[in-house]
């Protein structure tokens, strides 16, 4: 490699809202060697609140960055509003009419809408276009971000990280097979990801490989000592039980499962609480759901905060009853925080406990997961082994990020080279 000239890299992402795979960006972001390679960064929507934690060293493409939350009411309107002024404008809806009414049609006949894949393609296609050339451009994240380098950046190495199983989280995979076709490798972040994305686009085996999630541990450790998290919740002043979950709340994350699983926990046990880190269009119907169990002091929905780690460090157990995954930051982050963990049996919620040597899975039922997060609290030596474990399995998750790293620089110098040639 020329030592004159660092690797250009730019990454993509969809946006920059408080969710798992924003987080494991930055965590990347902060983990590069910056003496190696000079680093671009574009959201093909730029609004969320993670813009403020992008690394300096970092430079940022998009002209104003909007700082607004992307799940809370008003991000959402501003989101609505956006994708409305882009459809009227320069006839872009009777370009694009025709494959949003496809998208439309393919999700209806699966049984699930969802407004930001119809329009994924669509926001790539009309946002700024790059006129740079990098020697590696990286789609963080399924959706607009991978269309988007598909189609509109110029680099020598394109690569995509596949955070979901895309088949379950309802994307046409026919339609997504025209943009990772387009890619030199592609990234998933756990075995579970990988094996769905092949079965259901084969010819991509010798392009994928797994690249697990770089979590930055002394950051997040530290972090959590910052301030005080639940305690500052804990209206009784009473010892108890303190649950935490974090996410969007939206269907996928199973929240109408851990309200009902709540219910039956409070007949066991007198003191116990649930906290829900997270904020999406699902809050309006889980606070009823909430309401109807009479659950409005024991099931609180806080919203998202810009530090959620000492919320983790003073819980007693981190439950997690999403119905699918990729492969979830918040387990992992809650496990490096000496945490047990009570998941539900998804195939990468699996895939994890099993890589992370322990946790506890549940049915997804109410009932299961009362039962088993019984379970979980009532063995206090599980959790002072697993936070053994988690010390034990430094070096070794050191060894697996630095490995992690240098597959991306050394994609970043054949990109370098084959533009030389």
């Amino acid at each position: 490699m020329d030592k004159k000239r660092k690797q250009k890299i730019l990454f993509l992402i969809n946006t920059m809202g408080r969710a798992g795979a924003e987080r494991c960006l930055i965590n990347l972001l902060n983990s590069l060697d910056y003496d190696k390679c000079q680093v671009s960064f574009y959201a093909v929507i730029g609004m969320g609140e993670l813009f403020g934690e992008v690394p300096a060293q970092v430079r940022i493409l998009n002209e104003e960055p909007d700082p607004s939350s992307v799940f809370g009411r008003q991000g959402r309107r501003k989101l609505r509003k956006l994708m409305i002024k882009r459809l009227c404008s320069r006839h872009n809806w009777f370009r694009y009419g025709k494959g949003i009414v496809k998208a439309l049609v393919f999700q209806l006949k699966a049984g699930r809408v969802d407004g930001k894949k119809l329009l994924w393609k669509f926001l790539a296609d009309t946002a700024a276009a790059q006129e740079e050339t990098y020697d590696l451009a990286i789609a963080y994240i399924q959706g607009a971000a991978t269309w988007y380098l598909a189609e509109r950046v110029r680099a020598s190495k394109k690569a995509a990280f596949v955070h979901n199983d895309l088949t379950a989280s309802g994307y046409d995979m026919e339609e997504e097979a025209v943009a990772y076709r387009k890619m030199d490798q592609i990234f998933c972040v756990s075995e579970t990801v990988q094996r769905s994305l092949l079965e259901a686009i084969p010819d991509l085996k010798n392009r994928t490989e797994v690249f697990h999630n770089i979590l930055d541990e002394e950051g997040i450790r530290q972090r959590s000592e910052e301030r005080q998290g639940l305690s500052l919740r804990w209206k009784s002043g009473a010892e108890g039980i303190r649950l935490l979950t974090t996410g969007r709340l939206c269907r996928v994350k199973g929240y109408d499962l851990a309200i009902r699983a709540m219910a039956l926990l409070c007949d066991r046990m007198e003191n116990v609480r649930w906290y829900v880190l997270g904020e999406g269009e699902e809050r309006g119907r889980l606070e009823k759901l909430i309401r109807s169990f009479g659950l409005e002091e024991k099931f609180i929905l806080l919203g998202a905060v810009e530090n959620p780690y000492p919320y983790f460090a003073e819980c007693d157990l981190y439950v997690h009853t999403s119905r699918w995954e990729g492969y979830c930051t918040a387990i992992s982050e809650a496990i490096l925080l000496g945490k047990p963990v009570v998941a539900t049996d998804c195939a990468a919620n699996r895939e994890q406990l099993r890589r992370n040597q322990w946790g506890l899975l549940a049915k997804m039922t109410p009932e299961s997961i009362a039962e088993r997060i019984t379970v979980a609290l009532e063995d206090a030596d599980k959790a002072e082994d697993l936070a053994w474990k988690m010390r034990q399995g430094a070096e070794r998750r050191a060894r697996e990020k630095e490995k992690n790293l240098e597959k991306l620089y050394a994609l970043a110098e054949e990109g370098w080279k084959r533009e030389a040639e």
